[in-house]
């Protein structure tokens, strides 16, 4: 059997991926293909998802093609270089041959990597889908085999940019991956910009706190995805009702006089948030996402009011979000945050 090893990021996984195992199958290059995605190595590259996440992807977008598989080998060994990979499966799968499958890039640069001369032992099949001439280092080796596939220009960073764009990706990758970004709120939490706000609070020894109603805990949940978090956020309370915003302090007199929804309301909650947590820091976030709520009949749609206490100065801000769905606004509330807190922590 020809079994092939499609290494990458897959970050996510799409639908040209799935095009060119497939043609390989299809035309009896080879039997099977393996995606192997690349381990949490190289998570300092921007807007890298979780190896996992990754993973569930991949498994999602083949589970009904019983010729494509998945590993998790190099999730599992973190440090682990292509040869390894290879070299790995050719003693797993002893009884049949293995390939190694890259594109036209990479195999130019081939000569770069850990050992390249223990990869070019494997027969190569190089997909080239941008009409790349093959190095001239590389053309005295009999076993690289050249395929020219018919490819659109789709990539995993046109698919993460439209995600932040708020554009469909509907027909770039199967639909089960599709939901799970969607379901996940994946890509559009810009992670590097909490990050340095966690780096930032750390460096300066301050703490944050947070009460949310409309966002739901968004911003507590972007800020302790950050490793390091524990250190710098003490607490978050998520009220969604008006009882409960008392139950944390915030007064009934404002909220009768200027209604939940409003930057009154936005800063009694970072008051009590922070005098609550003694925290340095304080936010508090309502508005309306869209939601008709019988119980508070004032304020205008898609209008989200944000207050944050840092010591003694207060900073009001009133943002008005697209109002497609609600992970959508969340997103933008947050994006829109992140950028705030930076300043203020410059």
């Amino acid at each position: 059997m020809k079994i092939g090893i499609f290494g990458g990021s897959f970050n996510p996984i799409h639908n040209m991926h799935l095009k060119i195992a497939n043609y390989l199958i299809e035309n009896k290059y080879l039997d099977k293909i393996i995606f192997v995605p690349t381990g949490d190595k190289y998570s300092y590259k921007t807007h890298m998802l979780e190896a996992d996440k990754r993973l569930i992807m991949i498994n999602l977008a083949i589970k009904d093609n019983p010729n494509i598989l998945s590993s998790d080998y190099e999730i599992k060994n973190q440090m682990v270089y292509t040869y390894e990979t290879l070299n790995y499966f050719k003693e797993l799968y002893h009884n049949d041959k293995i390939y190694f499958v890259c594109g036209m890039d990479n195999l130019n640069y081939l000569d770069k990597w850990q050992k390249p001369e223990e990869i070019l032992k494997f027969p190569i099949i190089v997909v080239n889908r941008n009409k790349e001439k093959m190095n001239s280092k590389f053309l005295k080796y009999k076993n690289i085999k050249q395929v020219k596939i018919k490819l659109s220009s789709l990539s995993s960073t046109l698919i993460r940019q439209k995600i932040k764009d708020n554009k469909s990706i509907k027909d770039l990758v199967p639909k089960d991956v599709e939901k799970y970004i969607t379901i996940n709120n994946l890509y559009r939490r810009d992670l590097n910009m909490y990050k340095e706000i966690v780096e930032k609070l750390k460096a300066k020894k301050l703490t944050i706190a947070t009460m949310e109603s409309c966002t739901g805990g968004e911003i507590a949940s972007q800020i302790t995805n950050i490793e390091g978090a524990s250190e710098v956020i003490l607490f978050s309370a998520v009220t969604y009702s008006n009882e409960f915003k008392i139950k944390m302090g915030v007064s009934k007199d404002i909220i009768d006089k200027y209604s939940v929804y409003s930057i009154e309301t936005a800063r009694e909650m970072a008051k009590n948030i922070k005098e609550f947590s003694h925290s340095d820091i304080g936010i508090g976030i309502t508005g309306k996402l869209a939601r008709a709520d019988k119980n508070n009949n004032y304020g205008k749609d898609n209008q989200v009011f944000i207050n944050i206490i840092y010591h003694d100065k207060s900073y009001d801000y009133t943002l008005s979000v697209s109002g497609k769905n609600r992970v959508t606004s969340k997103n933008e509330v947050a994006t829109f945050l992140s950028n705030k807190l930076n300043n203020i922590l410059s």
